[in-house]
């Protein structure tokens, strides 16, 4: 699908100045960060076709000629990740879906340089805060999943801003020849060279357990349970990584993050001193973080407010 020898001749330079204008010199799937080229100008991305030029590639379409093929509406800009991902698995890549992609993606570039990204998307942060305000006493974590995973932009804070693809219920290893015993973390997200592991509990878990002694508490058993999840799901996906990113090339994980999201730390059933011994046992974890809801809708919040300022 990669436009080269002849093929490449075929594009015209003009086609390819728009292809790369019209992208925002970006990958075309959403959430990938790869850019054009890295700061030696060596280029990142590759010119590639929708429907393919020769005979048994994907999408191969007999009746265009190949100064058809090779106009701007069949090319696609994608980093060699993807382009290797709709490649080897063309079957869930059509060419109907590839031209969505690209369709969405410069919608998302036009909509940036004038604006209305940016307003829509504070809106869409803004009204996540409002449900957050609303529900932050709702119990279930089915209701949070589906926010998160019909709004994963809301997990940014969990990312630590940078830019993710992400898979609800990601499989990290552990299933056995019986199907059995397979890790399904709630969120797997592909982050720019790295993995990140979230774990969802809901505001209404308790972040602390009864009095240990004096003004001391432990953590409370469902969090502690979280947290060693979390880990688990860590370790199975190092231990089977070779294995999984032999099916998924798109699957980067030198060093996964493990992130918890639980709790309330403004609820005000919580003492003084349960705060304390809350903070002191999670800033003593070393392979995982915690992060509570009242913590995240706060920097969503403020990303909103960023957005409606600029």
């Amino acid at each position: 699908m990669t436009a080269s020898g002849g093929s490449r001749r075929a594009i015209t330079s003009s086609v390819i100045k728009k292809l790369f204008g019209d992208s925002g010199g970006r990958c075309n799937f959403l959430g990938c960060a790869t850019t054009a080229s890295l700061p030696d100008g060596t280029n990142l991305l590759e010119v590639a076709h929708i429907n393919s030029l020769a005979p048994g590639t994907p999408r191969y379409e007999a009746e265009k000629s190949i100064a058809e093929l090779s106009q701007e509406d069949n090319l696609i800009l994608l980093c060699p990740n993807h382009h290797f991902l709709v490649d080897v698995a063309s079957a869930d890549f059509p060419s109907a879906r590839l031209r969505d992609i690209k369709k969405a993606h410069l919608k998302r570039v036009a909509d940036l340089l004038s604006g209305q990204q940016t307003t829509a998307q504070a809106n869409k942060l803004r009204k996540a805060v409002n449900i957050w305000n609303a529900e932050r006493k709702n119990n279930k974590e089915g209701f949070w999943q589906k926010l998160f995973k019909d709004s994963p932009e809301l997990l940014l804070p969990a990312s630590a801003g940078r830019p993710f693809i992400l898979n609800f219920q990601g499989y990290v290893g552990g299933k056995s020849v019986t199907g059995s015993g397979a890790n399904l973390p709630d969120f797997i997200a592909q982050c720019d060279g790295n993995v990140v592991i979230v774990e969802i509990k809901t505001p209404a878990t308790r972040l602390v357990g009864a009095k240990y002694r004096s003004n001391s508490f432990p953590p409370n058993r469902e969090l502690a349970g979280a947290c060693v999840q979390a880990m688990e799901y860590k370790t199975s996906l190092m231990n089977n990584l070779h294995t999984l990113s032999f099916h998924n090339r798109t699957l980067f994980a030198p060093h996964p993050i493990a992130v918890v999201v639980a709790g309330d730390t403004q609820n005000p059933t919580l003492s003084e001193h349960q705060r304390r011994s809350f903070e002191l046992f999670r800033h003593s974890l070393k392979d995982v973080t915690v992060l509570t809801y009242d913590e995240l809708f706060r920097s969503i919040d403020d990303l909103a407010t960023m957005m409606e300022d600029s």
